[in-house]
């Protein structure tokens, strides 16, 4: 019985001596001297530089021409542009949307 016993631990001690010894093994790909390998395509990320929404442009140029009323917001690149009627006259004042400075006209 005890022979049995001992064959049957010198084989399980074998097979798993054996699994743990493939397991630690580590292969280094191969590279060719001439060839160069590609790098991971990443896509650039674009900062969002708007940082007034267009609800403060509005009060930015309503606060430029008093007793104004907005008929329209239009964003053009980094900036918003504004009409504004006034009366009988209509008037585009230009909102820079990142620094917040005011101009009048497109």
């Amino acid at each position: 019985m005890r022979k049995y016993l001992t064959i049957a631990v010198i084989a399980l001690t074998a097979a798993f001596g054996a699994v743990s010894a493939d397991a630690q093994v580590r292969m280094r790909p191969v590279v060719k001297p001439g060839v160069m390998m590609k790098a991971p395509r990443v896509n650039p990320v674009k900062p969002k530089l708007l940082i007034l929404p267009p609800s403060a442009a509005l009060k930015r140029a309503v606060q430029m021409v008093p007793n104004a009323k907005p008929i329209k917001i239009v964003q053009k690149g980094q900036n918003y542009v504004v009409s504004l009627k006034s009366g009988g006259t209509i008037t585009r004042v230009t909102v820079n949307a990142t620094t917040g400075a005011i101009t009048s006209g497109p």
